[in-house]
């Protein structure tokens, strides 16, 4: 079994986490947990996260799992943790981040508020609609973007609201559906601009082949964006905050567990991973934690 003598980034999603950090991965092992039908990141080799990690005992001085553990059962998530024990060099840490579930449960709570004093403001009722579909859609959806991507094409998202519940992928996954390429996208996010304008809507007669082509039947063959999200894994099925990630990584037979915010982190020499390395901004809101191996 090969050695993983450099530290190991794993993740699942692609956009603005991985392409803000691309300068950052030198030196680094990048793994990418997908599906073999779904396209790969450049530069990144593909993982199975289910058939454990393919590296030799305490072969790598840390690892850092972003945005993984909410895909996987809580037996498979506890399998994973224990792979990375094993992995890490004794005294090696393991961090690991996913989504702010408590943070989003907060936020939709807040935006109710609001909805419910103003009644008659469209815009508050906008902002509670998405602040739900931000807590419910991304676990219950059966196609890839599910109802969120649907609202963001046909609603009006308020930018800086979307960077308080989502940090700098917030702006960035608006200006993706609004139109824009990945990499103006990433640009804007990077630059820590919540206020750019709007890009110009696609062309009535693309709109009008686009209307028709999703309403054509799949072919037997189908596309891996079309894809069930359970065959993809984009649905987040556990739901993690500092607390449970603490106790699990307790349970795995971790030490020092503590949550962490994403400016902080006990790896020696830490690459900044979680921040933006122009404005210093959270690239996502995340809850995190690090455990030390014993």
């Amino acid at each position: 079994m090969p050695s993983a003598a450099s530290p190991l980034i794993i993740y699942r999603d692609d956009g603005l986490w991985a392409t803000a950090n691309r300068d950052r991965f030198e030196g680094l092992r990048v793994l990418q947990w997908r599906p073999s039908i779904v396209p790969m990141d450049p530069g990144v080799d593909r993982i199975d996260l289910l058939e454990g990690l393919p590296f030799a005992d305490g072969s790598t001085p840390w690892i850092h799992a972003f945005h993984v553990l909410e895909h996987l059962d809580l037996h498979e998530a506890r399998a994973f943790l224990v792979e990375c024990r094993r992995v890490l060099r004794p005294g090696g840490r393991l961090r690991v981040s996913t989504p702010e579930f408590a943070g989003h449960l907060r936020r939709y709570l807040e935006g109710l508020e609001r909805a419910r004093r103003r009644p008659d403001d469209p815009q508050a009722l906008t902002d509670v609609e998405y602040l739900r579909l931000l807590v419910l859609d991304q676990r219950v959806r059966r196609r890839s973007g599910g109802r969120m991507l649907d609202f963001l094409r046909t609603r009006e998202v308020d930018r800086e609201l979307a960077t308080r519940a989502l940090g700098l992928t917030g702006p960035f996954l608006l200006d993706l559906v609004r139109g824009r390429d990945a990499s103006s996208a990433s640009a804007n996010a990077a630059s820590g601009d919540a206020v750019a304008a709007r890009p110009p809507r696609r062309s009535l007669p693309s709109r009008v082949i686009g209307a028709i082509r999703r309403r054509l039947p799949w072919p037997r063959s189908r596309p891996w964006w079309a894809l069930d999200c359970r065959e993809t894994r984009e649905l987040e099925i556990t739901n993690w905050d500092d607390v449970s990630l603490v106790r699990e990584l307790n349970g795995a037979g971790f030490e020092s567990c503590v949550a962490m915010s994403d400016a902080e982190s006990g790896i020696e020499r830490w690459p900044d991973l979680d921040r933006c390395p122009r404005s210093g901004s959270s690239l996502e809101r995340s809850s995190i934690a690090e455990g030390v191996r014993p």
